[in-house]
């Protein structure tokens, strides 16, 4: 609160000044203040248990860290939103006359107009001359001024993920996991996806199966569906080893391999491996590039880091060409330009539509300035989902779970938000909205894995998402 009280009291210097005066003020005075206060916070929160409720809303500030300090930038913006709240009490106390929205969707709809038009009173605009000349220019207007990334008008393709991890005293069972990954082939699913890890969690700690072993065993026993890492943490791993193995995991699944890969966040895991956490990123472009080369070139003379690498010949290549699909999992800039031009797109983990948008648009403008087609990317995204009577009937059970086995890191758009839930028809149409702002591929995490939600999903919901 110290730290707090000193941001607006500084802040209280610069009320009255003009725009300009007030963001010098800010600059010289706040922005040192705000950056001792993020140290502070990311400090404490790393002590913290990820289930007590300080944490939580420090999470919550941290997920919002940028748009929190966007006064900064500009000193037409208020510190707070005092103004804006005042605006809204005739909403709240007015709130049984806005039952015309009819759902939650509409509900969201008309606060967003909402919105706008209070915005446009606090400045001072005629809201209704404002809305007459948006709506006259926004046919023309183009939906980004960076690369768009178009594709054809196809259903997204709808995978599962397996269960290869668990959360304590219960633990994986490879051969049942086996028998699952066949039975999801059969009721149609396009994709079968493990996680991947070495450790993780130490109370309660998960116990984990190895992905590609698992992977390896699911290739031997069916013909048809897809099968993905989501996601391998690439730099605990030797490049030319897993190269080879990779390869030949390709060639038994007869190119039905995706490699979703990242860079990794478990630092406890990385100690342990004896992989210095620090320099994760680079290890991780630095076998990606190793890898890529062994897959593509028939020899391979370089000195790529510790590899010395002289007259390196591996054959059989992948049955994939050029290489398996490589999608990045990536939250911030640097990372998503790594799936722009280092992968083949992005694969990303509980975004909501409006979230995919934004990051997907920075992968596109960075394919572009890499001098690759934004066009040709691919990408997906995992979504929790949980089907039930109606949405309100499973939102309880399923904020429980994803509280307490799932992790949404605080500098990404991960969220609960994300969660498809409600009856078979409300699940379709979330899912919809996933699909309208263009993603490919949909790979659900069905509420604790149960058999009756895997069923469900193959029976109610697949048939709307399956290509002809």
């Amino acid at each position: 609160m110290r730290r707090i009280d000193a941001i607006f009291a500084a802040e209280r210097d610069s009320n009255g000044l003009p725009p300009e005066r007030r963001l010098a003020v800010r600059r010289h005075a706040i922005a040192p203040l705000l950056a001792d206060l993020e140290t502070w916070m990311r400090a404490i929160r790393a002590k913290m248990s990820r289930h007590a409720e300080a944490a939580k809303a420090i999470d919550y500030m941290l997920r919002r860290w940028e748009t929190f300090s966007r006064f900064l930038d500009d000193g037409r913006i208020c510190l707070s939103n005092n103004a804006a709240e005042r605006a809204l009490r005739g909403v709240a106390l007015g709130r049984k006359a806005w039952l015309f929205a009819g759902s939650d969707r509409g509900g969201k709809r008309a606060a967003a107009i909402y919105s706008l038009i209070v915005t446009a009173k606090l400045n001072d605009v005629d809201p209704r001359a404002w809305l007459a000349d948006v709506l006259g220019r926004i046919a023309d207007h183009p939906a980004s001024p960076g690369a768009r990334c178009e594709r054809t008008a196809m259903p997204a393709t709808i995978g599962i993920a397996m269960r290869n991890f668990t959360r304590y005293p219960a633990l994986p069972h490879p051969r049942a996991l086996v028998d699952c990954g066949v039975w999801v082939e059969q009721l149609g699913f396009e994709s079968l996806w493990v996680r991947d890890h070495v450790l993780l969690g130490t109370d309660p700690h998960f116990p984990i199966v190895d992905s590609l072993t698992m992977l390896t065993a699911v290739v031997a026993r069916t013909r048809r569906i897809r099968l993905g890492t989501g996601v391998l943490v690439l730099p605990l791993r030797n490049p030319l080893l897993l190269a080879e193995q990779l390869a030949t995991l390709d060639l038994l699944a007869e190119g039905r391999l995706i490699l979703g890969m990242a860079s990794g966040w478990y630092k406890r895991e990385f100690d342990a491996v004896g992989v210095p956490f620090d320099q994760r990123g680079k290890i991780m472009d630095r076998n990606l590039d190793i890898m890529t080369r062994l897959w593509t070139e028939p020899e391979v003379t370089a000195e790529i880091g510790p590899d010395n690498m002289r007259q390196s010949v591996m054959f059989p290549k992948p049955a994939s060409r050029p290489r398996p699909t490589i999608l990045i999992g990536a939250y911030v800039d640097a990372v998503l330009k790594r799936a722009g031009q280092s992968g083949d797109g992005w694969l990303t983990y509980f975004y909501t539509p409006e979230g995919f948008v934004r990051s997907w648009q920075k992968v596109c403008d960075f394919a572009k300035l890499g001098g690759k087609d934004p066009a040709k990317l691919q990408n997906g995204n995992q979504l929790p989902i949980m089907v039930g009577p109606s949405r309100e009937a499973v939102q309880e059970q399923m904020m429980q779970w994803l509280h307490t086995e799932w992790d949404f890191a605080s500098w990404s758009e991960s969220t609960t938000d994300s969660a498809i839930m409600g009856t078979p028809a409300e699940c379709v149409e979330q899912l919809r909205m996933h699909e309208r702002v263009g993603i490919q591929r949909i790979v659900l995490v069905p509420y604790r894995y149960e058999r009756a939600q895997i069923e469900t999903i193959a029976r109610e919901i697949l048939p709307h998402f399956q290509r002809t």
